[in-house]
């Protein structure tokens, strides 16, 4: 699906939830969360083209591929926590929201954590190295 087409269906479908709700909430929220859900799922099959496009540009780079697959993990996790909890605010529950932020947080840290790892083990050797 090209920029357009989701465009306009990202534009039907709330003017759609918008319509529906004003006469009954419940179908009116289903229609939304499913067009978001449509959405999501035609994000995820554009971006396979993305990602090799980004692992060919780590190569010609000299990035490692694990550290290529621990950015795309994080902005991928990002993306989606942000998307969910959109989701939630905008269904009205904030509080699943707020716990599916904090949840985000988290994986973040631990996605992030053998990169931090690799880069204080690096410092540390640079520090013996320099005073030894």
């Amino acid at each position: 699906m090209d920029l357009y087409s989701l465009i306009g269906f990202s534009a039907v479908a709330a003017i759609a939830g918008f319509t529906v709700k004003q006469f009954e909430k419940r179908i009116g929220t289903l229609i939304t969360a499913g067009a978001c859900a449509f959405m999501l799922t035609a994000l995820i099959g554009a971006s396979s083209g993305v990602i090799s496009d980004l692992k060919a540009l780590g190569e010609m780079g000299g990035v490692s591929p694990e550290t290529l697959g621990t950015v795309l993990k994080a902005v991928g996790t990002a993306y989606l926590m942000h998307f969910a909890r959109s989701l939630c605010t905008d269904l009205g529950e904030t509080g699943l929201a707020s716990a599916v932020e904090l949840t985000g947080r988290v994986l973040l840290l631990v996605i992030a954590l053998p990169a931090i790892r690799s880069t204080a083990e690096t410092v540390i050797k640079l520090v013996a190295y320099s005073v030894g």
